[in-house]
């Protein structure tokens, strides 16, 4: 059990540190740049078109280590409370494994991201607004909370 504990451990912050590395990198590089574009109203023309004919490669890999970073953190913590170590670590660690995930939902940018950046027609200006606002703060957050975790 104690390898089992610490290769879900490795694992856990493995995938943490790598999302959080999108985040941040994207925080820093890509949403200003987005934003931008969203602010001078050619996110549809550009970025758009833009995604429609790019591989998905990326993206695709995004979602998946994005779907694996809270399952990897969940198993740490059941692994945890199993081999009864490090119990407050583990609660810890799954907390801000979702966190993150559910501060993009909760705040509903999930959504307005996936508008901004998929629509091929003009952004009403509420949503593009909310783009703009909270695009590269939330990055931060959930960059800094996966960090931490």
């Amino acid at each position: 059990m104690i390898n089992f504990y610490w290769c879900s451990w490795f694992f856990a912050t493995l995938l943490a540190g790598l999302v959080s590395g999108f985040h941040l990198s994207a925080a820093f590089m890509l949403t200003p740049f987005l934003s931008w574009l969203t602010a001078n109203k050619k996110t549809q023309e550009t970025f758009a078109a833009f995604n429609l004919s790019a591989s998905k490669t990326g993206a695709i890999w995004y979602v998946v280590l994005s779907v694996l970073q809270p399952l990897t953190g969940s198993v740490f913590f059941v692994v945890s409370i199993v081999a009864k170590r490090h119990i407050g670590l583990a609660i810890f660690v799954v907390t801000l494994s979702l966190l993150w995930l559910m501060t993009s939902i909760a705040t509903g940018f999930r959504e307005v991201e996936k508008t901004v950046l998929r629509s091929q027609r003009e952004i009403p200006d509420e949503i593009a607004e909310k783009y703009i606002t909270w695009n590269v703060p939330i990055h931060i957050f959930n960059g800094v909370v996966l960090l931490i975790g």
